[in-house]
């Protein structure tokens, strides 16, 4: 099962750079955008094992924080396609800068996560009513910060929401400049490991 799921990414990611090699220069290099998360893996195998060489496409990979910044380099004409969730692909038709959906590389529902620090359990319970909580605006995480609020029955107006870039948050935390975050894979896996979150749900 996991090797045709693996397959389906190969094959669904093929068919999105012979697509916008369509567009590229004569060289067909096609810049892809892509952020530090698991979920970009099917790009940098495809690239190691050079599986579009003989389709004489090349793929440059540049790396972004977040699919957010990703998609915002692909409306600046910076790549050619963007590795993303749904949310920055919603937020980017809203603003009238739409981008077309050509390939679905994988699905998850444990990738984000929420972490929060030592000092906002009290007596076994989590308190953050009136607490600091960075998320990245217009993001999964961005997502992820209201629904995990209305799971636990916090009013999103009690907490104080930090908005701040993907490659800040992972040291937000440590630095006590939020009580909270709201995060993708890989960053929450490791901060847990090395045990500067009290809990990662």
């Amino acid at each position: 099962m996991k090797q045709f799921q693996f397959s389906t990414w190969i094959y669904s990611l093929l068919l999105a750079l012979l697509l916008a090699a369509q567009s590229a220069d004569a060289a067909n290099v096609v810049r892809i955008a892509v952020p530090p998360s698991p979920m970009s893996l099917p790009f940098y195998v495809a690239a190691e094992r050079k599986f579009f060489e003989k389709y004489q496409v090349k793929p440059e990979l540049i790396g972004c924080s977040s699919g957010q910044e990703c998609i915002e380099a692909l409306g600046l004409g910076k790549a050619d396609l963007a590795s993303s969730s749904e949310l920055p692909v919603m937020f980017a038709a809203y603003e009238k800068k739409p981008v077309s959906v050509l390939a679905t590389l994988v699905t998850n529902k444990d990738d984000l996560k929420f972490l929060v620090s030592h000092n906002l359990f009290s007596e076994g319970r989590l308190n953050l009513a009136g607490k600091k909580i960075g998320y990245v605006p217009k993001s999964s995480s961005h997502y992820y910060l209201d629904t995990f609020l209305l799971f636990k029955g916090v009013d999103t107006q009690q907490v104080i929401k930090v908005p701040m870039a993907a490659s800040e948050l992972p040291n937000a935390l440590i630095e006590g400049r939020v009580d909270a975050l709201s995060i993708w894979e890989p960053w929450p896996n490791r901060r847990c490991k090395w045990g500067e979150a009290k809990s990662c749900k």
